[in-house]
């Protein structure tokens, strides 16, 4: 979701973000607050990639999605088709970073609902697209270490159902 979170549709096309490129692995999309202990899973699965000679046909913006949906799936959720065909942008382009979007556009949980709409509607989602991807939340939870945040969302966060939203509306 983070590396999907950062997709402008209206910047400049080096600049759109999104998951093609796994700019996440680059400066400046890495250090976003937001994005903070994230590095673990992206090298994790860069580890997969180099212990599984096979994998090294997937793009890694590819394994990314893959492995996003296939959490999703194994903990009850719908099976999702993914496309193979992201690419993998090599490097950063020096100093200007110019294939790596700015800090900034993934989604707080500082952010007030005003920024939270800009946010989701600069991707093109309406409030009801940004509620269903804020059910996310069911899954895992978050560590002060990282996030500044403590626990679980839900009673079960190994889960995917609807619990996230039940505890919105009934705590």
């Amino acid at each position: 979701f983070h590396s999907a979170n950062t997709f402008d549709p209206n910047a400049n096309p080096a600049l759109q973000g999104g998951t093609e490129g796994a700019t996440m692995r680059f400066r400046p999309e890495s250090s976003d607050g937001p994005n903070r202990g994230l590095d673990v899973a992206v090298r994790r699965l860069g580890n997969f990639i180099s212990t599984h000679p096979w994998a090294e046909n997937i793009s890694i913006a590819d394994l990314w999605t893959k492995a996003a949906t296939s959490a999703i799936k194994v903990t009850g959720g719908p099976d999702i088709p993914v496309e193979s065909g992201r690419l993998d942008f090599p490097t950063q382009q020096g100093e200007r970073n110019i294939q790596v979007p700015p800090n900034g556009r993934v989604t707080s949980p500082a952010m007030n609902l005003s920024q939270l709409r800009a946010n989701f509607r600069r991707m093109g989602f309406s409030d009801k697209e940004m509620v269903v991807l804020s059910g996310a939340h069911t899954l895992g939870q978050a560590h002060r270490n990282i996030s500044n945040h403590e626990g679980r969302w839900t009673q079960d966060n190994t889960q995917f159902n609807n619990s996230y939203f039940k505890n919105l509306i009934n705590e």
